[in-house]
């Protein structure tokens, strides 16, 4: 008996959704995955994304006010032959907002817990701005092996801390008018030719930050005292590195001092993995082969 056109219709229908449903689950398991961890500090949501495969494990952590989505750029360039990891460190992103104190060790623990979760054979930790304080944090307390440890764009001059009533002055701005304030900000950080849409597109998402957050992570920013993490560093068998714009100058002699290798990315400003991907991402593949 022949089958009637619908019926063949229909055999071809599910012919065709069988090998999408489980031709390719496996494919997108391996390329994707979103997750949640508790972090250790206030049981905040922490989100965390996985895409790729490889036996190196690259984690990328944002800077202030910014979440995981500005290390798309990274993400497709490495995820072929990577384990890439991006993170919404507490306050920021889909995590959660759940905490009284906002310090670079509450965020350094936030990665921890994320990395304590996540399986790897070898571990690359790149952090931007803010983020590199909290992968510096990180790399000196943490009891894994790490290959190697990226700072980008925030080493700079050398770290001082500065006392609590200056930086309650310079956040004081932020404090009246967080919007305006982080708008103006932002727009320090770009070249005089960058491109306006992304100058104004960062603007925009950077001023929608919690500034209950915001503000204190800023202020703990510039307080902390870094010389006992640069200490615990040059005891560990970490390879360090530095991925810095050329917008302002480096202060190369003192973070050769401190063990850092320097790359300069000319042409760019803060954001560069954002601004010239086409440079940084070859440079930081290279850094982490090594």
């Amino acid at each position: 008996m022949k089958k009637s056109f619908l019926e063949r219709l229909f055999l071809v229908f599910i012919i065709v959704l069988s090998s999408l449903l489980y031709g390719c689950k496996d494919d997108e398991m391996e390329v994707e995955n979103s997750f949640v961890v508790k972090s250790s500090i206030s049981d905040v949501d922490i989100h965390y994304t996985v895409k790729g495969k490889g036996s190196h494990t690259i984690v990328f952590v944002h800077g202030w006010s910014c979440d995981q989505t500005y290390w798309k750029n990274q993400i497709d360039y490495f995820e072929n032959n990577y384990k890439v990891v991006t993170i919404d460190l507490g306050g920021h992103g889909k995590s959660g907002t759940n905490r009284a104190t906002w310090t670079i060790a509450s965020y350094g623990s936030d990665v921890i817990d994320v990395v304590n979760a996540i399986e790897f054979e070898k571990l690359s930790l790149v952090g931007h701005s803010l983020g590199s304080m909290v992968v510096v944090d990180v790399a000196s307390r943490i009891d894994k092996p790490i290959n190697a440890l990226v700072c980008v764009d925030y080493l700079k001059d050398p770290l001082v801390p500065i006392s609590n009533e200056i930086a309650e002055g310079l956040v004081s701005p932020f404090r009246t008018d967080f919007v305006n304030s982080t708008k103006g900000f932002v727009s320090t950080l770009f070249r005089p030719d960058a491109d306006p849409v992304l100058v104004a597109q960062i603007a925009d998402d950077m001023s929608n930050a919690p500034p209950e957050v915001a503000i204190p992570a800023m202020i703990n920013l510039g307080v902390r005292d870094y010389s006992d993490d640069f200490k615990k560093l040059s005891i560990k068998n970490i390879n360090r590195y530095i991925i810095n714009a050329d917008l302002n100058k480096t202060d190369k002699a003192h973070y050769i001092s401190l063990g850092f290798e320097i790359n300069i990315i000319k042409g760019s400003g803060h954001f560069v993995m954002i601004e010239k991907p086409d440079l940084f991402n070859p440079v930081l593949k290279e850094i982490v082969n090594e």
